[in-house]
């Protein structure tokens, strides 16, 4: 998955959707296959990053949603978790 920054927040980029993209003052459009085909500094000169992924699920919890944050000037996942609910044992 990858992602760019639009008006100062990360967005992350649909599968498949064409990507618009500047570099300097040019304006460019390439397809969403194209573009995960580049390499990382292509992709980057671009404006596009990969996104990192978040703390992985503690054991005894599930993913209850995440959200794109911007860490180290990267996107990365922040992940917010619950425990998983357990049935009361029968007596």
């Amino acid at each position: 998955m990858y992602a760019r920054k639009i008006k100062g927040t990360w967005t992350e980029l649909p599968n498949g959707s064409p990507v618009t993209y500047r570099i300097g003052e040019d304006e460019f459009q390439a397809s969403y296959d194209s573009v995960i085909s580049w390499s990382d500094p292509e992709r980057e000169a671009a404006g596009i990053y990969k996104i990192r992924e978040g703390e992985p699920t503690p054991s005894g919890s599930y993913l209850v949603s995440r959200e794109l944050i911007d860490k180290d000037l990267r996107p990365t996942w922040k992940n917010k978790f619950a425990p998983i609910p357990t049935d009361p044992v029968p007596q």
